[in-house]
């Protein structure tokens, strides 16, 4: 763990705050006179995955000079171990109900083997960020893993791909070899491609292995800054979650980024010695479009396809639902008409029957369930076809009120749509169709 340097002057460290306060206050969207500043602000729970606070970004010290790292693992988008400005966001509990920002301003002593650290925020968050960290709980960071709903010999093939590879690193290690290896979990949206990451992440926290998560703007930042050799060997386990194939496809009639991908090719054969690494990808995209280069040894060795769940595995995943909900419906009828559907379109059922109990007839109704869902179904195909009209690309909507306001227009007077919408977390009391 990094200390403050107790040798600096005062005199260096006022000089370089003075300097960095207004760009902190700006990165805080607030004035000079609102900031609360403290140093030596001990922030241990940024060692666990589970309880760090988010890095935002970063900033160097002047407009000419980027965020400097001292440590060459480090993912420039996530971490502030470095000298400069990383501008946090902490995550939230049931007493603390949103975000709240902060920026730490680090440093370097005369002698650059240690630095001196500042805490910066504003006047009225103080309280709030220090009474929630002061309730996390650093003894009680077991993670238990939760196995996703898949066929045993498929989610063990996965892991002894993945992370088995580090778990026997010392193996490895006395022949003198460094792993580097990647899989890439590929199919449609809602079969279980997310839940299987949650659960490597899980083992990793489990097992002591350190991992990071890197999206695609991420990836795009890295390629900018030519920083994609580092990104690309960052740590231990890399996460990519649903990432753009066209990342991975030099043909640009059929959509590819010709520069990224030759990009992404090289960084991932990096010469940097940064030990074992083990990169998962996930898409929802068709592999076929990947150029076949990614396909070799060190890159993406795996390639494993997550098809729409069988009846036992859908079975497995509704026996979860809670057991007022399993006495009220008949098992056998929901299984047999949520045949085909994605492990997300079946639990979509239980939302919209929960819907219909709270709001509508207040009966776990499977035909009050199922007509919403296909309602839901139409309004989307409607939906569709209007963005095409109107050129609305329905992937950079920002938020659900712009999708139900695009709804409102295609309903008229009519009654309202089901609310229930897959991925729906603004908060806002459910709306549902008139039954």
């Amino acid at each position: 763990m990094i200390k403050n340097n107790k040798t600096t002057t005062f005199d260096t460290c006022i000089s370089e705050l003075s300097l960095q306060i207004a760009e902190a206050a700006k990165m805080l969207g607030t004035n000079t006179e609102e900031l609360f500043i403290m140093t030596d602000r001990d922030r241990d729970h940024m060692y666990f995955e589970q309880f760090k606070d988010d890095a935002i970004k970063v900033s160097g010290f002047r407009k000419d000079l980027p965020f400097i790292h001292f440590d060459k693992d480090v993912n420039a988008t996530r971490e502030s171990n470095g000298y400069g400005l990383s501008l946090h966001r902490t995550k939230t509990d049931s007493t603390l109900r949103y975000h709240r920002r902060y920026v730490m301003l680090h440093i370097p002593s005369e002698s650059k083997e240690t630095i001196v650290s500042y805490f910066i925020c504003n006047k009225k968050d103080v309280e709030a960020i220090e009474e929630y960290w002061g309730r996390i709980d650093l003894s009680d960071r077991d993670v238990v893993p939760t196995r996703p709903i898949l066929e045993d010999v498929f989610l063990n093939d996965i892991t002894d791909s993945s992370l088995g590879f580090l778990l026997r690193a010392d193996e490895l290690e006395k022949y003198k070899v460094k792993l580097r290896r990647g899989i890439l979990l590929d199919g449609p949206p809602g079969n279980g491609k997310t839940m299987t990451l949650r659960y490597i992440k899980d083992r990793c926290s489990q097992e002591g292995i350190r991992f990071h998560n890197i999206t695609a703007t991420d990836l795009m930042a890295a390629f900018r800054d030519n920083q994609l050799e580092a990104l690309m060997s960052s740590s231990p386990v890399l996460f990519f979650d649903d990432i753009d194939v066209s990342f991975f496809n030099r043909n640009r009639t059929e959509g590819g980024d010709g520069r990224m991908c030759c990009a992404l090719l090289s960084a991932m054969d990096g010469m940097r010695d940064t030990g074992h690494c083990v990169r998962i990808f996930t898409t929802n995209e068709p592999v076929s479009e990947m150029d076949p280069a990614f396909k070799r040894p060190g890159r993406i060795d795996r390639v494993f396809q997550f098809k729409k769940p069988t009846n036992s595995l859908r079975a497995k995943l509704i026996q979860t639902w809670n057991t007022e909900i399993l006495e009220g419906v008949d098992f056998e009828d929901l299984l047999t008409r949520t045949k085909d559907f994605s492990f997300a379109e079946t639990d979509s059922i239980k939302d919209l029957l929960v819907t219909n109990k709270v709001f509508g007839d207040k009966t776990w109704s499977l035909d009050k369930a199922f007509e919403m869902y296909h309602g839901n179904k139409e309004s989307q195909k409607e939906l569709e076809e209007l963005s095409k009209e109107v050129g609305y690309k329905q992937e950079d909507k920002k938020d659900d009120d712009s999708i139900e306001n695009v709804l409102k227009e295609i309903a008229g007077d009519s009654p309202v749509f089901p609310s229930i919408m897959q991925g729906t977390s603004t908060g806002k009391t459910p709306r549902t169709r008139r039954i």
